[in-house]
């Protein structure tokens, strides 16, 4: 009886230990994200506004003489040369207006000899006494009004020589043309609407407005390096098209404003680009990067590696622990796909780039080296799944807290072995 007393109280004492035992507390797998090391690279001072691209020139086609329109010698949106025919207007008119003008020169022509011929011997006879002072005067007076008439015909000539070269409506410089207003056969003059109009697109013009602080920081770097803004200005303008697209010349600064917009603080500019390929047409917005011809060192990050919030941007960071800790940064300039850094981190610290909506601050996480390219033109590649080797001197930091079992095994080479129980306690933890 004592006996099973006994037995039965060791039986409860067992299940009463073994309900008390301390669970194995779980292994929460850490959540893989992609960071970059903070990088010290060449940055310029830069800006960038919209501006629209402008026809160097534009000249509306008119007719500046009435008739029908005879003939249209082009097509609509081509490309015209410098004295090419683009309209011509019926010429019948205003040849005869020509060769009735030049009939009026010989007739006048005549009159005059004549008139000369009639004043010489009128002076030869005065000068002798033969005629009275009144038939000399006569003579020079009807060889004046001859040379008079002369004049007046040859002015009416030329008119009508005017008149018939309007006629010919031609391309006053090397340009596009636009849409015809008028077609073959109607009657046009100087009272109709333009016929067409034609813009020169090689050099072309881009305006953009910009701030006062930019054009004082413009003025001072004239001013530092001595330079005269009418003949050099130390700014290097660049294009970016719509689509991301960079284009491949630079301008040149050929116009300055001379006040500032009280309305809107800004201050209009203006520079010249060659454009060979048309690819600036007018009227296209574009933006503007006036860049500095000197650069400077920063700290450069990924922009995409930047959150906001109202009081400001900040970063998460991987620390040595493999912690992520935000952290709060001052921006400034934007290079390519990096942005400068000017407070808030230091070079070589890791800022993650991708898989920021997975973690928090405080959390364990499994870093994964991006790619970086020069210049602070970083390109992050994506999280795949794999991890990427990190460099020694980041592996360095990450693993100084290696378990000692795992330690010990490198010492003696049997690393292998040292990974087995580490590895069988995570499965068991994620399967609780």
């Amino acid at each position: 009886m004592n006996f099973s007393r006994i037995t039965v109280l060791l039986l409860v004492g067992t299940l009463f230990l073994a309900g008390c035992k301390p669970k194995r507390p779980v292994i929460k797998p850490s959540s893989a994200v992609v960071v970059v090391p903070v990088k010290l690279g060449n940055i310029v001072a830069s800006t960038i506004i919209i501006g629209q691209v402008k026809a160097y020139d534009k000249v509306e086609l008119v007719a500046r003489v009435k008739g029908f329109l005879q003939k249209r010698n082009f097509i609509e949106g081509e490309l015209v040369k410098k004295g090419q025919l683009l309209f011509l207007i019926e010429q019948d008119q205003y040849k005869a207006d020509v060769i009735k003008a030049k009939a009026a020169v010989m007739s006048a022509m005549a009159d005059k000899k004549n008139a000369d011929i009639d004043y010489e011997r009128q002076r030869a006879l005065y000068q002798k006494r033969a005629v009275a002072q009144k038939e000399f005067d006569n003579a020079a007076a009807n060889k004046m009004s001859a040379d008079a008439s002369v004049l007046k015909a040859q002015a009416e000539l030329k008119n009508a020589e005017l008149d018939l070269s309007y006629t010919q409506i031609k391309a006053p410089f090397d340009g596009i043309v636009g849409l015809a207003a008028y077609s073959v056969g109607n009657v046009v003059g100087p009272d109709s609407d333009s016929l067409d109009s034609i813009v020169k697109v090689d050099p072309v013009r881009v305006q953009f407005n910009l701030s006062e602080v930019d054009v004082l920081r413009i003025q001072k770097e004239i001013i530092k390096e001595g330079k005269d803004r009418k003949k050099e200005v130390p700014i290097i303008v660049k294009l970016i098209f719509q689509d991301g697209s960079e284009y491949g010349r630079t301008g040149k600064i050929t116009f300055w404003n001379n006040q500032v917009n009280s309305s809107t603080g800004t201050f209009l500019m203006q520079a010249t680009f060659e454009n060979p390929n048309v690819l600036l047409l007018p009227g296209m917005y574009v933006r503007v990067q006036l860049e500095g011809r000197k650069s400077y060192k920063a700290l450069l990050i990924p922009q995409v590696a930047v959150s906001s919030e109202q009081t400001g941007d900040y970063v998460m960071v991987v620390n040595k622990d493999k912690k992520a800790v935000r952290r709060k940064v001052e921006l400034g300039r934007k290079k390519g796909l990096n942005v400068e850094v000017k407070s808030g981190l230091k070079e070589g610290e890791l800022v993650v780039t991708e898989g920021l909506q997975k973690i928090r601050e405080g959390m364990i996480v499994k870093p994964v080296l991006g790619k970086s390219y020069p210049l602070g033109n970083t390109i992050v590649k994506p999280l795949n799944g794999t991890q990427m080797p990190l460099p020694s001197d980041v592996n360095n930091k990450l693993n100084k807290k290696a378990a000692p079992a795992e330690r010990n095994a490198k010492a003696s080479g049997n690393v292998e072995q040292a990974k087995q129980p580490v590895a069988a306690a995570d499965k068991k933890g994620e399967a609780k």
